[in-house]
């Protein structure tokens, strides 16, 4: 009895061990079975060989970017949690936060992104292709706005080139046009940005006042420190040369030419506002009196230069300065006629004709300046300024000859007019 009992386990447990054995030996078989398949499909079938490739590669992808990880000290719990939050999201939604993410901290974007490809490579990739394209249109409108900056800054040049060519008259001329067509007061300002300081402020000091502000404002505020600089310069200097020119208009011609044409004392913009501020005649007679004629012609350069914005005058006031120049020189050679004949004259005649002009004093010319102006000289000017060429001693005589004849009231008058001292 006990023999038979030690038997029977030893049986059962035999048989256990069998079963196990027949059944791995099963499963091995099946997997051999299933491998061998997997194989000649691997070989046979492009597609299967394809799919465990990529299947492979991923797996190596996932490997290597979790070691990439490890060795970066990604170990921030909250960098995998909210990996897995973002995966839960759309595609698009992911590229925007990662977008933002990338401005404001590149490496934590990239630690990111890693813990996202370890989670799901394929949707990580897809999600990295979609922030490539909209990173490459970002870039595109950046491209394309710097170029519209070069494009508004060439025109901007050439604008300003073309305010610059026509002087100071026709840059106003031309900006109030233009804003009174299209109120573009950016396209204005910007022209004037690359002008100088100094010219912009002449333009703003003439031009209507309507307009500075709008234009003013628009400025960069250094600039605008510049333009307002040399406006307050400007006005100085107007308010200067107007007051010479109020002086030298009540000073003697030839004293007046020769402090005037001292270069390093006046420069030609000075004197063309000194003498833009008086009289057409009296500029004319003090130019007349000058000794450089090349200056002369500088001056009413830069009087027309000024006048069509600076002056109130009806015509052009260099052209009539010009030709009052012209006229007072041609007086001057009828003069020098009329010297010529009271030279041959007897002291006694020509005491006569003096002793009959301080009686009466008709018009002895008149000179045409332009179609509204003229310029008459009287017979006693005439004699005068006649008398004033000639020797001192034939004068003298006259002046005696006036008085011996009991006309010392006009002997006295044409020592007067003559500058000589009364005994």
């Amino acid at each position: 009895m006990s023999i038979e009992n030690d038997v029977l386990p030893v049986e059962k447990k035999t048989s256990i061990f069998t079963t196990i054995k027949i059944i791995l030996a099963v499963l091995l078989v099946f997997l051999t079975i299933i491998a061998g398949t997997v194989g000649v499909l691997y070989l046979t079938n492009n597609k299967v060989k394809k799919f465990i490739n990529t299947q492979i590669k991923q797996y190596q992808t996932r490997q290597e970017l979790k070691a990439k990880a490890e060795a970066k000290g990604i170990s921030d719990p909250r960098i995998s949690e909210l990996a897995k939050y973002y995966l839960q999201m759309d595609e698009e939604q992911i590229a925007d936060k990662l977008i933002n993410i990338k401005k404001s901290d590149k490496k934590s974007y990239e630690k990111l992104l890693s813990s996202m490809m370890i989670i799901n490579s394929e949707k990580t990739n897809s999600v990295n292709e979609l922030i490539k394209k909209m990173e490459s249109k970002k870039d595109v409108i950046k491209d394309e706005y710097e170029k519209m900056e070069l494009a508004k800054a060439d025109e901007n040049k050439t604008t300003s080139s073309y305010y610059t060519s026509l002087g100071i008259k026709g840059a106003i001329d031309a900006i109030q046009s233009e804003l009174q067509t299209t109120m573009n007061y950016d396209k204005v300002s910007s022209a004037l940005g690359n002008m100088q300081a100094k010219t912009v402020a002449r333009i703003l000091h003439y031009m209507n006042p309507i307009y500075i502000d709008g234009i003013k404002n628009r400025f960069s505020s250094d600039f605008l420190k510049s333009v307002e600089r040399e406006m307050q310069i400007y006005s100085e200097f107007l308010r200067k040369n107007l007051s010479l020119g109020q002086l030298y208009s009540k000073t003697e011609e030839k004293i007046a030419a020769q402090k005037l044409q001292d270069a390093e004392s006046f420069s030609d913009d000075q004197l063309a506002v000194i003498f833009s501020n008086m009289d057409y005649l009296n500029a004319a007679r003090i130019l007349n009196e000058f000794s450089d004629e090349n200056k002369v012609q500088d001056i009413l350069t830069e009087i027309k230069n000024i006048e069509d914005y600076q002056m109130n005058f009806d015509g052009s006031y260099s052209t009539v300065v010009a030709n009052s120049i012209k006229v007072l020189k041609k007086y001057e050679e009828d003069v020098d006629i009329l010297k010529k004949a009271y030279d041959k004259m007897q002291a006694t005649d020509l005491a006569d004709v003096v002793d009959r002009l301080a009686v009466d004093n008709p018009v002895y010319k008149t000179y045409r300046i332009d179609n509204v102006r003229n310029f008459s000289i009287s017979e006693k000017q005439m004699v005068i300024d006649t008398l004033k060429k000639m020797k001192p001693a034939l004068v003298g005589e006259v002046i005696a000859q006036l008085k011996n004849n009991d006309k010392l009231d006009k002997a006295a008058f044409l020592s007067r007019e003559l500058g000589i001292p009364e005994p």
